[in-house]
């Protein structure tokens, strides 16, 4: 039986061992323990994951439509404006009127 043990072949009541420890029934689930199993495995410890691996991608995308899609817009806008508006001063809001309030006494 060694040298077959050895050879890695192994007998049918030692193959068959494995399936009786899977039939075990599930270990008692805590407040503790399913707390555990929520910050390890659950969005909250993956998420700054995700986003650190989505983040260049989202850049490399989005850059060249804001690039292209703004700058003509831009460049229209502020030309007549620099052309046809002298630079002048709006005028200052004038403060709100203070007004005390007199509580009476309690």
């Amino acid at each position: 039986m060694a040298a077959a043990a050895s050879a890695g072949v192994l007998s049918a009541p030692l193959v068959a061992a494995p399936a009786a420890i899977a039939a075990l029934p599930a270990p008692i689930v805590t407040a503790r323990s399913s707390q555990v199993v929520a910050r390890n495995y659950n969005t909250f410890a993956a998420a700054p994951l995700a986003a650190y691996a989505a983040a260049p991608v989202a850049v490399h995308a989005a850059a060249p439509v804001a690039v292209h899609a703004a700058a003509p817009v831009a460049v229209h806008a502020a030309v007549p404006a620099a052309i046809h508006a002298p630079l002048t001063l709006a005028a200052a809001h004038a403060p709100l009127p203070y007004t005390a309030l007199h509580y009476a006494a309690l």
